[in-house]
């Protein structure tokens, strides 16, 4: 930090460094932040013409190309390492206006410099720096050799603004907050800095700037310099005590409000896009590949587990243990046939359902007697273990192997968007989806930061299974020779830990904490006991007072949906039933 004493040894009058970049005019909208109306000016959201610079929906302000190079040159580099820079970015308000307003000041907390030209990979930057949600909107499309597709120059730098330091500077107009304007005489002198005759083009403005040596351009700078020092100070004097017409927006209150919708993703979404991902389809695709007859197709096995006729295994180099496909698939058949295909169209809670209910059935292999009718306990004993370990090992791995072959198989080339309700709000929402498929990134455009697969998807090679019934195993004491009493151990190799899940995912649901409506397209409400309700009911716990859109296609459904959200703990002002084809809504739901 630089100083310069004055006559009073104890007063000290703070030096900036500021780089005033400027540029055309900025998008506009209107944001809520605590019950306030920001219409804030910002570089619009990312589209296939640019990228959003600087970037202010991040813990930290970012600045990497828009006259980057001039702005951080060498000098400014030197300098952020021992005195105080900061960028402000300016705009007229608009085309023929002659009034400057500021939109964003940066205080330079670090300068990160990039690898070389054409090596410019994502995985040789900083991940602290570019994360997902930085990459996606910040930073211009990564070429497949390397480097990127705009402003690859052979330097390229980042400015990481301090996220104390930096701010959006707002001024009360009416009933709403607009940005910081200089009065007509202060915008002359800036434009004067900021442009060239003759040229339509913005430039970097700052003290040592050649042009502004040469044209004699000091006063000039000083004017419009005291004007935003003032500035400055009086948002490090603010702090904790705003002016009543005076706010500093900073990043902790605007990162996430360009999302305040969340879309619940189910089943049925992907359904409705004409991909065959109903249960009833997985069934078939084990029964094809099971290579047995229509006669056992609905065969209903209940008393010897001898008929589940367990497949043999061997290992491979690697100790893995290998099955038979079709022997697996008739096995796997057998007992989820068993359990829950006797509805012909049975839903995917039933599947989940059924992974936990294997030790509803009974086996008569538990009783191993004689031929006069006496038990045999040393032939248990010998046989207890190897049937317990087959099954164990035969049903998780039928499990994941099985779902998740059936997953890469579904076709989904022929999709084309169908909901114009997510098309409406693709730039404002985040999404859960209890899908594996990519219909939302690859048919809707949806960036991955936004979107939480909750359970895996494709892309990942990673699918989540499983069944949310609960066996309390800490207090329970098979008995060694029952088949039966392991059977529940064997259950809870395929229990889906849900915990886990929301825990390796906190960051997703932490950005929700403002979400302002919730979208349930495709997902299914109607039981409360679900083995994903602790998922809502761990978000209901911090989120309040949002509105609720049910997808028309459960329209009959909506009051079963209702209480299931009640009892999930959920606090939301008012409900409706949406067309999301069409985006039309049908009618506010509180009003029947």
């Amino acid at each position: 930090m630089k100083t310069k004493n004055n006559e009073s040894e104890n007063s000290d009058v703070k030096d900036f460094n500021l780089v005033f970049i400027g540029h055309p005019v900025r998008k506009k909208e209107n944001l809520k932040i605590e019950e306030e109306i920001y219409n804030i000016s910002f570089d619009g959201f990312k589209d296939t013409k640019h990228n959003e610079d600087p970037f202010i929906w991040n813990n930290n302000f970012l600045y990497s190309f828009c006259h980057a190079n001039h702005a951080l040159s060498a000098d400014i580099r030197q300098k952020i390492k021992k005195e105080e820079v900061y960028l402000v970015f300016v705009s007229k308000t608009g085309k023929n206006s002659k009034i400057v307003e500021i939109d964003t000041i940066i205080k330079v907390e670090e300068i990160y410099e990039w690898p070389n030209k054409n090596k410019r990979f994502k995985g040789s930057l900083c991940s602290k720096i570019f994360n997902g949600k930085v990459i996606a909107h910040h930073l211009p499309k990564f070429l497949e050799g390397g480097g990127i597709s705009e402003h690859n120059n052979k330097n390229l730098y980042t400015c990481v603004g301090d996220s104390d330091g930096s701010f959006l500077p707002m001024k009360k107009d009416g009933d709403i907050f607009i940005p910081f304007r200089f009065n007509e005489s202060v915008s002359k002198n800036l434009l004067e800095l900021i442009k060239v005759t003759d040229n339509e083009m913005y430039y970097v403005a700052k003290r040592t700037s050649p042009r502004l040596i040469t044209e004699n351009k000091e006063n000039t700078f000083n004017k419009v310099y005291e004007v935003v020092k003032k500035l400055i100070e009086e948002e490090n004097s603010s702090r904790g005590n705003p002016k009543e017409d005076q706010r500093f927006l900073k990043s902790y209150q605007i990162r996430n409000l360009d999302k305040k919708n969340l879309f619940v993703i189910g089943n049925g979404f992907d359904i409705a896009h004409n991909i065959e991902s109903q249960y009833s389809k997985f069934r078939d695709f084990v029964f094809k590949l099971s290579n047995l007859d229509e006669l056992d197709r609905n065969k209903i096995i209940e008393d010897e587990i001898e008929a589940f006729e367990i497949p043999s295994s061997v290992l491979n180099h690697d100790g893995e243990e290998i099955y038979k496909t079709p022997e697996l698939a008739a096995f796997y058949h057998s007992i989820i046939n068993t359990i829950s295909f006797k509805n012909d169209d049975p839903d995917w809670n039933e599947f989940e359902k059924s992974l936990g209910e294997l030790n509803l059935l009974s086996f008569a292999s538990n009783d191993f007697v004689d031929k006069h009718g006496n038990i045999e306990p040393l032939r248990i004993a010998s046989s207890v273990e190897e049937i317990v370990h087959n099954l164990k090992s035969v049903y998780q791995i039928a499990t994941f192997k099985l779902f998740s072959e059936w997953i890469r198989s579904l076709d989904t080339s022929h999709i084309v968007t169908t909901k114009k309700t997510i098309q409406k709000h693709i730039r404002d929402s985040y999404f859960l989806t209890f899908n594996y498929t990519h219909v939302l990134e690859d048919v809707y455009n949806v960036e991955n930061y936004q979107v939480c697969h909750i359970h895996g998807s494709i892309n990942e090679n990673k699918f989540i299974v499983g069944h949310g019934k609960d066996e309390n195993l800490e207090s329970y004491a098979p008995n060694p020779l029952s088949v039966d009493d392991y059977i529940i151990e064997i259950v809870n190799e395929v229990k889906k830990d849900t915990s886990k899940q929301y825990f390796e995912n906190k960051t997703f649901f932490e950005n929700l904490k403002d979400i302002e409506n919730i979208y349930f397209i495709g997902f299914n409400l109607s039981d409360e006991n679900s083995v994903d309700s602790w998922y809502f009911k761990e978000l209901f716990k911090e989120l309040k007072d949002f509105n609720v859109y049910f997808d028309s296609y459960h329209q009959d459904k909506i009051n079963v949906f209702k209480k299931t959200l009640k009892t999930w703990g959920a606090e939301y002002n008012s409900t409706y039933v949406i067309n999301t084809e069409s985006n039309l809504v049908l009618h506010n739901w509180n009003e029947f």
